[in-house]
This record gives structure tokens, sequence and C-alpha cells, in this order.
């Protein structure tokens, strides 16, 4: 009688080992195709942020143009002020002020 409660018990432990394995098969299957899931969503962001650095980039490349163009803008504007006031000391000096003949 030991010799068949012992087969018995042996029966049920594999049984159950075999039951607990196919469960772990399962959520092994579900963890790799959440795995699969997640390497989708890094290559996809990976993408968004090679596209992102490009944008960025461009946008500095024109930045710097816009700044090149705006300091141009601001020595021009300087010479045209030196001539403004050299204009202005002119007809100041000419029409509004002239000389006093004597």
């Amino acid at each position: 009688m030991d010799v068949e409660r012992t087969m018995q018990f042996i029966l049920d432990q594999q049984a159950n080992f075999w039951a607990s394995l196919n469960r772990l098969e399962g959520v092994v299957g579900r963890v790799a195709t959440l795995c699969e899931g997640l390497v989708e969503v890094q290559r996809r962001a990976e993408e968004r942020m090679d596209g992102f650095e490009e944008r960025m980039n461009r946008m500095a490349e024109h930045m710097e143009k816009t700044d090149h163009r705006l300091d141009r803008m601001s020595e021009l504007v300087l010479e045209i002020e030196d001539k403004l006031n050299g204009l202005i000391k002119f007809v100041d000096s000419t029409y509004r002020h002239p000389p006093q003949q004597a």
C-alpha cells in the first residue's frame, strides 16, 4: 500500500509540475508579446527623436542666419543714423540758422 500511495504522490506532483509549467509558458508568452510591443514603441520613439533632432539642427542654422542678418541690420541702422544726423546738422546750419552776413 505504501508503494501505491508513493506512486500516487509522485503522479500528483508531476501533474502539478506540468500544470505550473503550462501556466508559466502562458505568462512567458504574454511577457514576450509585451516586450515586442515595447521594442516597437522604443523604435518609434527613436524615429521621432531623430526627426526632432534634425528639425532642431535646421532651426539652429536658421537662427544663426537670422542673428547675422540682425547684426548687419544693426550696423546699417547705425550708418543711417550717422548720415541722418549729418543731414540734420547740414539743414540746420544751412537753412534754419544760416550764417549771418556782415
